[in-house]
């Protein structure tokens, strides 16, 4: 009897315990993490930094790793990245248009950009597709961040976590989902707003001797088909929530590859890209993929723009990136007329 008496007294003790813990998370005060999560995102109100940051990708079944440093400001931002033996990447990224160098290639890419969205019709598609479930706080590089997952609407698109900087509201940590099942990651191990910082730095200085090419510029669809010799067309079907952010005559950075009519979609996180061109135009013999690789991860990315969405109809070649499934890849390719 007393065994008994006890088991009911720790069973009500538990429940008075979890009910206290449901007030005391339903009396605290819930951030406003819809508009954190916009500001933060689509860098609304972001202050100067430096900072280093690991990167995560997943590569024939493991998980690659690397080191970078970035230079922040509201205007623009620098990424710098080792390559072994062969010098220092970087990237200098602009609202508008954005500056890769691969050091052992020789080339500088230049891409211009022009988003047929503003930056509040993306915030406003981003909540629209995706749900902001607050999480807590947890503390990266140091800092107390709030812990925010981004859990679609739709089925169909990948979600996305973050952990986003209370003060300051940069994101620390991101792991994005992929339709797949694996992930890839960004984490800031250390961090300092505020720090002095050279604005030369935010104009690209190449080596003497390096070949720019520009890898990506707007064009109307009546140019894009001028450009290929095709005619170019957007699909008739793209997923739920998805809407057309650009259109742009795309350039391989290898040199050896046709340029590509390239329609853009998002909604407000993800991108769909769709590559129009000629039937049987193809990147000369040799010129990308592994045989070619003579810089490791460091190498020019050039013709990799396949996938399940890879087509052919007619006199044109039509190829979707996306992190869809499959299915979904293949529908939006074969609704390209």
């Amino acid at each position: 009897m007393i065994g008994r008496s006890l088991g009911w007294m720790i069973a009500i003790l538990l429940l008075a315990m979890a009910a206290w813990g449901v007030w005391h998370t339903w009396g605290a005060a819930r951030p406003p993490v819809d508009a954190i999560v916009v500001r933060a995102l689509l860098r609304e109100e972001s202050k100067p930094y430096t900072a280093t940051a690991c990167l995560t990708m997943p590569e024939a079944g493991k998980k690659i790793k690397s080191t970078v440093s970035l230079i922040h400001s509201p205007e623009a931002e620098i990424v710098t990245c080792p390559c072994p033996g062969n010098g220092t990447a970087w990237t200098i990224k602009k609202p508008e248009c954005s500056y890769t160098y691969i050091p052992g290639s020789g080339v500088m890419v230049i891409s211009r950009y022009s988003s047929l969205l503003t930056t509040a019709q993306r915030g406003r598609r981003l909540l629209a597709n995706y749900r902001a479930e607050y999480e807590g706080t947890a503390r990266v590089a140091g800092r107390k961040a709030y812990a925010i997952d981004l859990v679609p609407r739709h089925g169909t698109s990948p979600g996305k976590r973050l952990w986003i900087d209370v003060q300051n509201e940069t994101v620390l940590r991101s792991v994005d989902r992929s339709s797949t099942g694996s992930e890839r990651g960004m984490e800031i191990t250390s961090i300092n707003y505020g720090a002095p910082m050279d604005r030369a730095a935010f104009t690209p200085h190449p080596k003497a001797g390096t070949k720019t090419i520009i890898g990506c510029r707007p064009a109307s669809l009546a140019e894009l088909s001028r450009k290929v010799g095709v005619t170019v067309t957007e699909p008739r079907y793209v997923p739920s929530g998805y809407a057309i952010e650009g259109r742009h005559l795309f350039t391989p950075a290898c040199g050896c590859c046709p340029s590509s009519a390239q329609i853009t979609y998002t909604d407000g996180l993800n991108t769909i890209s769709i590559f129009e061109n000629r039937a049987g135009s193809e990147c000369k013999s040799g010129c990308c993929g592994p045989e070619s690789d003579k810089s490791g991860r460091c190498r020019v990315a050039c013709c990799g723009v396949t996938g399940s969405g890879r087509i052919t109809r007619g006199n044109k070649k039509v190829v979707v990136v996306a992190d869809l499934p499959a299915s979904e890849i293949r529908k939006i390719a074969e609704s390209v007329e």
